[in-house]
């Protein structure tokens, strides 16, 4: 008589008991990828914002390292330091004779800029040396017209302040040095301030610097 053949399929106990553990394995993998995936866009949201944060900050400070301070006032660098002011600075600098854009017209290497902060956004305008230089023999600063560059966006704030040679806060032709800080958020949190702007914020990255301001010449 045959014996029958053994039976080396799973029992349903088995099959029940693989499927727990493979759901608890599946379920670990899912989470580590969900947290590592966020991580990632977390990390890439603050090399966003600094990459922008630093470029504008950047090109700040060498607007500044050449700004011009002339005995006219009405030449004269403008720092507005009302944390609520739409153009917080507007001055005339030198600039290498690289940056100048049209040599044909370009007469020289000193130049006026102008900064914009609205909308949560710090814009910048230039004037080649040419219309600067019509300007300054004019006695006025060339601020109509503009075209302005975004320089950076989802800003909560651009702040100056101008101090004189004793560190108190000065304007006009007393200004010796000129502070300026930037706080920058990614988009989402810029989102969510300004549907709620009492809403806690995280992630912020502030940017500062400081520059001289020359005596009258």
């Amino acid at each position: 008589m045959r014996k029958p053949a053994p039976n080396n399929g799973f029992t349903l106990l088995e099959v029940l008991v693989s499927s727990a553990l493979l759901g608890i394995v599946m379920m670990v993998l899912l989470t580590s990828a969900s947290t590592g995936l966020s991580l990632w866009r977390n990390t890439e949201k603050r090399v966003s914002v600094d990459r922008e944060g630093r470029t504008a900050m950047h090109l700040i400070s060498e607007d500044l390292a050449g700004v011009l301070n002339f005995t006219n006032t009405s030449l004269q660098p403008q720092f507005d330091t009302d944390s609520n002011a739409v153009t917080p600075m507007r001055f005339f600098t030198v600039k290498p004779a690289d940056y100048q854009t049209n040599p044909a017209v370009d007469v020289g290497d000193v130049c006026f800029v102008e900064y914009r902060f609205e909308s949560n956004a710090l814009t910048r305008a230039s004037v080649d040396s040419e219309a600067t230089f019509q300007a300054i023999s004019n006695n006025v600063m060339p601020t109509n017209n503009l075209t302005f560059e975004v320089l950076a966006t989802n800003l909560l704030q651009f702040r100056v302040w101008a101090w004189n040679a004793s560190g108190s806060p000065a304007t006009g032709s007393a200004a010796r040095a000129v502070d300026y800080l930037m706080e920058v958020v990614d988009q989402q949190a810029m989102e969510n301030y300004r549907s709620d702007p009492n809403v806690p914020l995280t992630g912020q990255q502030f940017f500062s610097g400081r520059a001289a301001v020359p005596s009258p010449r």
